[in-house]
């Protein structure tokens, strides 16, 4: 189980280390532009890596070994 909360843990705080980058990046295209569409592409561009390998994931995870997943999503 400390195996478990420890891996589980590393994830929480890489999940939220990358949506706060993503916001910094999403603040500082306003600051500098104030320009409502790069906000909007800043965003859009920021979730479309997701959105694309969400697609294919499921086949993946079923075929490769779930350790080394999460090592190179952590990458």
């Amino acid at each position: 189980m400390r195996k478990l909360s420890l891996i589980w843990y590393g994830q929480l705080v890489s999940t939220i280390g990358s949506y706060m980058s993503d916001f910094a990046l999403t603040l500082w295209a306003w600051e500098l532009t104030g320009s409502a569409t790069a906000l909007a592409l800043v965003g859009f561009f920021s979730l479309l890596p997701r959105i694309f390998i969400s697609l294919f994931a499921g086949i993946i995870v079923d075929r490769v070994n779930r350790k080394h997943l999460m090592i190179l999503g952590d990458a």
